[in-house]
């Protein structure tokens, strides 16, 4: 199993937006093309994909393998790079816990 060197966390802290991003605040398709940057461009081999506190694209992977194909038919996603879920710790963030459970019901 490769373990990953270097992770990228969502849109750190910028003076400036990225080129890429479409708004002066980085959401929906911005953190697809930030993901993809991160792997292509800074060579990181890990994206931390945050899902703390806010609304998550469930359609993460399939967005990056479709608009990004040539790059992951060469990069495989969970053996060469990965996506890791920044979730709510539910013992110590109890909102957050009670908030996931009524997502799982529905």
């Amino acid at each position: 199993m490769k373990i990953p060197k270097c992770m990228s966390t969502q849109h750190p802290d910028n003076v400036n937006s990225p080129f890429f991003a479409e708004n002066i605040e980085l959401h929906g398709e911005d953190e697809i093309q930030e993901a993809y940057y991160a792997f292509s461009h800074l060579n990181c081999d890990e994206q931390m994909w945050d899902c703390e506190g806010k609304e998550v694209d469930n359609y993460v992977v399939k967005k990056l393998l479709t608009k990004y194909e040539s790059f992951f038919r060469e990069k495989k996603l969970g053996k060469d790079i990965f996506i890791t879920l920044r979730v709510p710790n539910p013992t110590v963030e109890k909102d957050e816990a009670k908030v996931k459970e009524v997502g799982q019901i529905f």
